[in-house]
């Protein structure tokens, strides 16, 4: 019993873990990739999207990546973060989707506001003394015809917000 509960949770953080298909690219199913009409949003929504960076999951992911600029993060996050360019780390992002992972904290999947051609997926996990880990790191490169519409959508919410 207790040998299937191991290989259970095995597979199910696989299956978490996994890269980006050619069906999970960087933006949702049904999007409509030739509506490049400009997304603006109400002072209201931007309030929301203002608030959203100041979740402790967002703040957890900034201070990862904040931690691994300043040569101080832990290894994991090292290894995770290695393979993407300071500059793109550097940057604010956009948030795209919280949502909680099934093994605790939250998965997140932002967007850089120097790179449109990809969205990073990334998973924070609060540790026991309140500190969040960076536990997943993952890129899903953009068709040229996401990165099209990301920039359209986005790019005016970025010319006004800082973001996170």
């Amino acid at each position: 019993m207790k040998r299937s509960f191991v290989a259970l949770f095995v597979l199910a953080l696989a299956a978490l873990m996994r890269p980006a298909s050619a069906a999970e690219q960087c933006t949702s199913p049904g999007i409509d990739l030739n509506d490049l009409v400009p997304m603006h949003i109400t002072a209201a929504q931007r309030a929301v999207l203002t608030r959203s960076y100041e979740t402790p999951e967002v703040r957890g992911l900034r201070a990862a990546l904040d931690a691994y600029l300043a040569g101080k993060a832990d290894p994991r996050t090292v290894t995770l973060l290695s393979a993407t360019p300071k500059t793109i780390l550097r940057n604010h992002f956009i948030l795209l989707d919280d949502e909680q992972n099934a093994m605790g904290g939250a998965n997140l999947r932002v967007l850089s506001k120097s790179r449109y051609d990809a969205v990073y997926r990334t998973w924070v996990y609060q540790l026991s003394n309140g500190r969040w880990e960076l536990r997943a790191w993952d890129v899903a490169t953009c068709t040229p015809a996401e990165s099209r519409w990301l920039r359209a959508r986005y790019g005016a919410i970025f010319d006004t917000d800082a973001g996170a």
